[in-house]
């Protein structure tokens, strides 16, 4: 079977991670196997969580809906659609009981994936419908039965490919523990419409709990971030709780996304993100943190981060006042300083230009040659040598420090 899954840095890593002697949580009737499946069925063990209950069940396959591709393993798999009216087939499983996915502790799930260009739903004749041919992603939630919440844990790249490939995803939940897993079937974030596609799901693996050494393949220590994935409720120019505005104070500060000037992306981790934009009146927007401890002179550090741009983002321009449509690519700039929250001392690093519309993590080598430094500044920046000032944006999730030794 192929596995070569494409490597995206959304909300998973592709990582090659042994799981023995790890906590695990079974998921049970793995392969969505039925002795005589019909369509509509939910197989043993899995709930229809599709939030309108009228509309189409996720279904049991090949048979169903004219798709015939052959399972990854067994017998069967589950096809999950997506709808023009956002009704997105969802399918979920209780955890066995006293079992569930601790906050701020990171798990690993692997799972096959594929989509079908032939389903379509079947008309009164027995003859092709309504095509749901298109291309899908897949989002996991992690679902609390106590709280009556959930939580966006996990984001696939879009799965354009008919052949199975494994993915292999870390789930990190940081808001509450949860005693269900739920995947829904979710449209390609860089259209600009809901659209009627799908994604077949086989052969899911058991829940392993595993270890930050383990999910970033280098020894050393953690500096804790406060409130790394910027969750906060949705709201314009606001930065993210724990973390103080270092723009311009004649300028409004960094957005809380997605939902504000036409951004859609889903996050790339939780549920919100930065969003932060360079202007064409020469002023640029940042956020900075005093960290728990200092940055030393001399020492290497790993800044990981997932980083994005908005094919939307509309706003006034500065400069003639009109509308404008704030999408050219800017770069990520990350200070060190030490007298105040925003006091930009050095350069520590900076990416080249984001382009992608999607999430990618970036890893950023921080190396302090002038000074310890207390403070960790971000900064969105236009692309240098900077020939004139221009409207752009720069998508942030999911932060980590890491000490290298």
């Amino acid at each position: 079977m192929a596995s070569q899954a494409t490597c995206s840095t959304i909300c998973f890593l592709l990582l090659a991670l042994h799981t023995q002697g790890q906590n695990t949580l079974a998921i049970l009737n793995p392969s969505f196997e039925v002795d005589h499946p019909k369509c509509g069925e939910m197989p043993a063990f899995w709930i229809n969580r599709t939030a309108d209950e009228e509309t189409d069940k996720p279904s049991i396959a090949p048979g169903c809906y004219f798709v015939s591709t052959t399972a990854a393993h067994g017998e069967r798999y589950m096809c999950l659609k997506t709808r023009r009216d956002q009704n997105n087939d969802q399918l979920g499983q209780r955890l066995n009981e006293g079992s569930y996915l601790e906050m701020d502790s990171i798990y690993q799930i692997s799972l096959y994936l594929a989509y079908s260009p032939n389903l379509a739903l079947a008309k009164g004749d027995g003859k092709r419908g309504k095509s749901f041919g298109k291309p899908a992603l897949l989002r996991v939630w992690g679902v609390s039965h106590i709280g009556k919440n959930k939580e966006l844990l996990a984001v696939t790249p879009v799965i354009n490919h008919t052949a199975w490939q494994v993915y292999r995803l870390l789930l990190r939940p940081v808001e509450n523990d949860y005693d269900e897993i739920l995947f829904e079937a979710f449209f390609d974030p860089d259209q600009s419409y809901a659209y009627n596609g799908n994604v077949l799901i086989d052969s899911i693996s058991a829940i392993s709990k595993v270890s930050r050494s383990q999910v970033y393949g280098r020894p050393g220590d953690f500096i804790l971030l406060e409130n790394p994935s910027f969750e906060e409720t949705p709201k314009c120019c606001e930065p993210p709780r724990r973390w103080a505005n270092c723009g311009p104070e004649v300028e409004t500060p960094t957005d809380i996304q997605p939902g504000f000037f036409s951004v859609t992306l889903p996050a790339a981790h939780g549920d919100t993100y930065l969003g932060m934009v360079v202007r064409d009146n020469n002023t640029v927007e940042a956020i900075g943190q005093r960290l728990p401890e200092p940055l030393q002179v001399g020492k290497k550090y790993l800044l990981r981060a997932y980083l994005a741009r908005s094919q939307m983002m509309l706003s006034l321009s500065r400069s003639t006042g009109d509308e404008a449509n704030y999408t050219t690519p800017v770069m990520l700039r990350v200070w060190g300083g030490n007298d105040n929250w925003c006091d930009k001392e050095e350069l520590l690093f900076q990416t080249p230009l984001i382009t992608t519309t999607s999430w990618r993590e970036h890893e950023l080598l921080l190396e302090p040659q002038n000074s310890n430094y207390t403070y960790l500044i971000l900064e969105a920046y236009y692309k240098t040598p900077v020939l004139f000032s221009y409207n752009g944006n720069l998508l942030v999730d999911n932060l980590s420090l890491q000490k290298l030794e």
